[in-house]
């Protein structure tokens, strides 16, 4: 069952206690920018064993793989990018949305919040991402919320503040592009 929810992975997380959030990453390690740095700045840890399990396993665009942490939602990565410079396939998107609906079966998961795979850094219009969603899921019994992130939570509004009223060096230590800055 897909239900639209206007929020990011992360509201569908704090606000709604879904327990497993999905990032769209690449397969060189990186999370620089988009979604995948906002789960490098909120999940430290898991950006460090991705970036580990990046350099040991060497993923395949339209892989996935899940990252479980206590007090931390169940992470799956879903590999939809080769590059973090080049733009997702929907070749990609579909293969890790069906490795996800895989894990997310092996794992008995009865709610999951997935963001719109590739439509943001990955340069895919977002209708398709939601069709091929669509497509995945349908008639899965776990209750998938498809995170179109049209409105900030509380918390984002905060993190946004808190942003804003860093210097620029403090956002350097944070290890954030100039460009991102």
């Amino acid at each position: 069952m897909i239900t639209v929810y206007q929020k990011s992975v992360f509201a569908a997380f704090e606000e709604e206690n879904v327990p497993v959030i999905a990032n769209t990453v690449n397969t060189k390690g990186v999370m620089g920018a988009g979604l995948a740095l906002e789960f490098k700045l909120r999940f430290p840890s898991y950006f460090d064993n991705y970036r580990e399990r990046c350099s040991i396993e060497r993923p395949v665009p339209g892989s996935a793989w899940i990252f479980r942490e206590e007090n931390s939602p169940a992470i799956i990565s879903l590999f939809v990018k080769e590059d973090w410079k080049m733009p997702s396939k929907i070749s990609w998107i579909r293969s890790s949305l069906k490795r996800a609906a895989e894990i997310i079966t092996e794992s008995n998961f009865e709610r999951v919040a997935l963001p719109l795979a590739g439509a943001g850094k990955g340069g895919i219009d977002p209708q398709t991402s939601e069709n091929i969603t669509r497509e995945v899921f349908e008639g899965s019994k776990t209750e998938i919320l498809l995170c179109l992130d049209k409105t900030t939570s509380k918390t984002e509004e905060s993190m946004i503040k808190q942003l804003r009223a860093m210097s620029e060096y403090e956002l350097k230590c944070l290890t954030l592009r100039p460009s991102i800055i």
